[in-house]
């Protein structure tokens, strides 16, 4: 429970103010965003927003704008019940209770999802009332609430389910007079241990033990409705914020901006203007000086007491302690020194000649250098030296070359022997003790980068490393190297360095060392080592936004500032010091400008998963630390798109666009001033690729690519096959064409030869050979066409037809040889089938080339064998050999030439082109053992080589 009591609030920061008028409060209201002024309730959730209940609806705060929930009825799942919230509640599991006026809701940070419980008049187990006035959470799964007008209820937030204690059924046995009122009801509930409840009720306060579930009254003391008179709600969060809601809004009080102190000053009299602080100087002795330009006057006070206010009858300018503990003070042209002891003022004359005497004229700053000279430095008159060793006056003029009138701040260095002057119309001068001659610095405009700032130096001062530092207007601050080659000697920070303004109009270095810059806009802060800038103004507590005094050391190394009304003091080590949170907030995310789901909470998923078309895209995003915003500074990244850190500034919103299929992480990290946190937030996500770019589209399309290919393959083999079918069929074709040819050929040849024989036998007048003849003749003729009709015979008739030619020859002769025929057992004849009249050409060739020439008897025999596997077809005769019939057959020149062997020759070979047989023909010449011939040994061998090459499948010679 928060305790409400903003009187806490301001004593925890009473003794750290020390006279402020009051600690910084950033005030935020319906102007900010927040939907209504009467805050009722605050909770900080574990993601790190801050939630805020009004009298009109709930707010999630992240830091820079105010989400608003509202009652709509037409989305009642993303929407609460009653626009009046009255109390808040964060569970174990991270869930937010929502009390309101009309039930009671639980907010699902995981699906920004509302559920919303409310009684229905019946008692059938559903919350007590609908009004529900405050939520206390009880270890996990336990919700207690107080309704209106009931007893105390406990949710069961697991089951779902509410059970009831009878607290009236209590007070009608200790309060029965006030019982009888009818209205009793418990407006707030607080824990007072770790098995007791305070009850807050209209009837008093009560107790109630967890454990024993027993009741007890405490006091008697009412307490109103909400929001009825009642304290401002304080919470207290875990980033170390104090928030304070009332009727009058929403406040922060940041403990981190509560180091700035305002010291007020009172006028010297009521009705005079307020005071105007110039220059404030610390002395040893426990004194400080401030000088009032509104009341003209000094004040002097000790250990922060007032203790003197001294008048000085003109425009104050310098405020001065020198080597020897003098204290010097201007009242427009006039001159004092201080006595400390009886702080009188003492006038120091200065001649006439020097400086005439001018209302107008005013001392602007005051420096001793090392030989102690004092240099004093006036607004309008140019510059006064008081020579310590002659003790006159000297004034540096144009013939020394120094020409500037309207100067504003002076400085000695005395370990460079070198005395620096700011004007506000000739740049910045410099005076070399040891040469006694003035440079000139100005700003150049071919190098601004490594020149003075601008012409206007408004102050002066030399950082911890031996460095000067000028203000300029409206250049910023300019470093000057006294190292560095001339054409480098300056460094000059701007507003592009993080200044908060150009216009720089007083400067002081810090007991570190490093220098801080009062601008129109605010004070900045800068690391005299790594030149890092820090800014702050009324935002960061500040009393003023415009530091336009000089600004001055406290003798507690305080910085002072004086404004009007007083002056703020603070430790630049409590300033600069800063709590961030890494942590960042992913408020919401868009593609294509088209918000991502309501029930999408960001913050909550494991991974963001887009698809392809989805890939422009943009987030909004918050530093969960809301103490000074605006000093927030953001980088980013899509890590696997984009490896380096996009510099966001203060700018809370990234875009990517065309972002291809893949995983990626969005990384942010948020920073202050140049310094960076860890990466905050990490978001994956997974952008799908479209289905073509898929593994599974991929493979399919290899499939597909490679059954193509395939199917293409398997195609070109058929073509090529069908091709070499066709081109084999077409061989074929020619190949029996040609067959057909040579049989034709050959029948006429031998019908020939056997009309001859005939025309012979009836010549001589022997009808009964010739009749006989012309039997066997046209047998053999039927039997010679029966078989040219096919393109294979079996053997068998092959063997008939062949028996017919030798008998009709042997006729022809006049029997003038001998016929056998030998067939091995193993050579069935009427199986095995061959090309018809492919014996006849040997048979004919033997008869008519060696046979005929023979003067006695001859002899032919034919033998059909296997030898090898191979067909063997062996005609043999004994005539008169090949070499006497090659030299009978040339002698003669009317016989008819033989074609026998020729047409046999060619007939094999064609029979190896369409079978796939191995035909092969040897003619063997025979002789006697005196070297005469014997006859002649032809031998046909048929071997089948390729049986797939063999496309009629009906030639088979070889061996079954």
């Amino acid at each position: 429970m928060r305790i409400r009591l903003l009187l806490l609030v301001f004593s925890a920061f009473a003794a750290a103010v020390q006279g402020q008028e009051g600690p910084f409060v950033r005030q935020l209201t319906d102007r900010d965003g927040l939907s209504h002024n009467q805050v009722q309730c605050l909770l900080r959730d574990r993601q790190g927003y801050l939630w805020v209940g009004t009298s009109y609806g709930l707010n999630r705060f992240d830091g820079y704008h105010f989400k608003t929930y509202l009652p709509d009825a037409r989305h009642p799942q993303r929407s609460l019940c009653h626009e009046i919230v009255y109390d808040l509640a964060e569970d174990d599991q991270g869930y937010l209770w929502i009390a309101t006026r009309d039930g009671l809701n639980r907010y699902d940070p995981h699906t920004q999802l509302f559920r919303t419980w409310q009684n229905t008049g019946r008692d059938d187990g559903s919350i007590p009332n609908s009004i529900v006035y405050d939520l206390l959470p009880e270890g996990p799964n336990q919700l207690w609430l107080c309704c209106d007008n009931r007893d105390l209820s406990l949710m069961d937030t697991r089951q779902l389910s509410f059970s009831t204690f009878p607290w009236k059924a209590y007070v009608q046995q200790v309060l029965p007079a006030q019982a009888s009122q009818g209205y009793q009801t418990i407006y707030r509930l607080a824990r007072k241990s770790d098995c007791e409840l305070w009850l807050f009720t209209n009837l008093g306060i009560f107790t109630f033990d967890t454990v024993s579930q027993q009741f007890g009254l405490y006091s008697t003391q009412k307490t109103d409705e909400p929001p009825h008179n009642r304290p401002p709600i304080v919470l207290h969060d875990s980033e170390g914020l104090h928030w304070i809601g009332d009727d009058t809004g929403l406040k922060l009080l940041d403990p981190q901006l509560q180091h700035f102190h305002f010291n007020p000053i009172p006028a010297a009299q009521p009705g005079l203007a307020p005071t105007q602080i110039h220059r404030i100087l610390d002395t040893p002795d426990g004194r400080r000086y401030l000088l009032d330009r509104a009341g003209q006057q000094l004040l002097v006070s000790q250990k922060n007491h007032p203790i003197r206010r001294i008048p000085l009858g003109g425009q104050p300018g310098i405020l001065f302690q020198d080597r020897s503990q003098q204290i010097w003070l201007s009242a427009g042209p006039t001159l004092f020194l201080l006595e400390p002891g009886s702080l009188r003022l003492q006038k120091r004359d200065i001649p006439t000649q020097l400086l005439r005497p001018d209302p107008q004229t005013t001392f602007s700053d005051m420096a001793e250098d090392s030989r102690g000279n004092l240099w004093f430095a006036l607004e309008d008159k140019g510059l006064l030296v008081w020579e310590a060793k002659t003790q006159k006056w000297w004034k540096p003029a144009e013939a020394e070359g120094f020409i500037a009138y309207n100067l504003s701040s002076i400085l000695a260095d005395p370990q460079r022997r070198t005395v620096w002057i700011a004007s506000q119309d000739y740049g910045l001068f410099r005076y070399e003790e040891d040469s006694g001659r003035f440079s000139i610095y100005q700003k150049e405009s071919d190098r601004p980068e490594s020149s003075l700032g601008a012409f206007i130096v408004n102050d002066l001062c030399l950082d911890g490393r031996g460095y000067l530092w000028a203000a300029t207007d409206p250049g910023g601050v300019s470093r000057f190297d006294y190292e560095a080659p001339a054409d480098q000697a300056f460094t000059t920070l701007n507003v592009q360095n993080g200044l908060v303004s150009n216009q720089v109009l007083s400067l002081q270095t810090d007991q570190a060392g490093n220098v801080w810059a009062g601008t129109s806009q605010g004070l900045s802060w800068i690391d005299a080592h790594s030149l890092q800038l820090r800014s702050f103004n009324r935002n960061n507590g500040l009393a003023h936004d415009a530091v336009q005094m000089p600004i001055s050391l406290g003798s507690q190394a305080e910085i002072l500032l004086g404004t009007a009304g007083g002056f703020t003091s603070f430790y630049p080590d409590s300033v600069l010091a800063q709590r961030n949170n890494p942590r960042i907030l992913l408020n919401s995310g868009k593609v294509f400008e088209t918000e991502l789901a309501d029930s999408l909470n960001l913050n909550q998923i494991q991974k963001l998963a887009l698809s392809w078309k989805q890939n422009f895209f943009v987030f909004e995003f918050s530093s969960v630390n809301f103490s000074q915003p605006d000093k927030n500074e953001y980088a980013y990244r899509l890590k696997g798109f984009t490896e380096g850190w996009t510099q966001n500034g203060k700018l809370r919103r990234a875009a990517f666009t065309n972002v291809p299929p893949g995983e990626y992480v969005f990384q942010v990290r948020s920073g202050r001033e140049g310094r960076w946190n860890p990466v905050g937030l990490q978001l994956p996500i997974h952008i799908s690729p479209p289905f073509w770019q898929r593994w599974p589209f991929i493979g399919l399309v290899l499939g597909l690519l490679l059954l193509l290919a395939w199917r293409i393959w398997r195609y070109r083999i058929t073509q090529i096959r069908r091709e070499e079918a066709l081109k084999t069929a077409f061989n074929q074709r020619i190949a029996q064409v040609e067959m057909s040819a040579l049989r034709a050929q050959m029948n006429p040849h031998f019908v020939f030869n056997c009309l001859s024989s005939i025309n012979r036998f009836i010549l001589v007048n022997e009808p009964d050979v010739a009749s006989d003849y012309l039997s066997k003749f046209s047998k053999l003729i039927r039997l010679i066409l029966d078989n040219s009709r096919a393109e294979q015979v079996s053997l068998g008739k092959e063997l008939e037809a062949l028996r017919l030619y030798v008998e009709l020859e042997s006729m022809r002769f006049g029997h003038r040889f001998d016929y056998s025929l030998s067939i091995a057992s193993d050579v069935n004849i009427e199986q095995l089938e061959i090309p018809p009249l492919l014996i006849q050409p040997l048979v004919e060739n033997a008869i008519w080339h060696g046979l005929m020439h023979r003067k006695d008897k001859g002899r032919l025999s034919l033998r059909l064998f296997y030898a090898q596997g191979s067909l063997c077809i062996e005609v043999e005769d004994n005539g008169i050999g090949r070499a006497l019939a090659l030299e009978l057959k040339s002698k003669s020149a009317v016989r008819q030439k033989s074609h026998g062997l020729q047409v046999t020759a060619e007939r094999l070979e064609l029979i190896r082109e369409l079978y796939g047989v191995r035909a092969e023909t040897d003619i063997e010449d025979l002789f006697q053992p005196d070297g005469t011939a014997a006859g002649t040994r032809a031998t046909i061998r048929l071997v089948q080589r390729d049986h797939q090459t063999a496309t009629s499948g009906k030639f088979h010679p070889a061996r079954r």
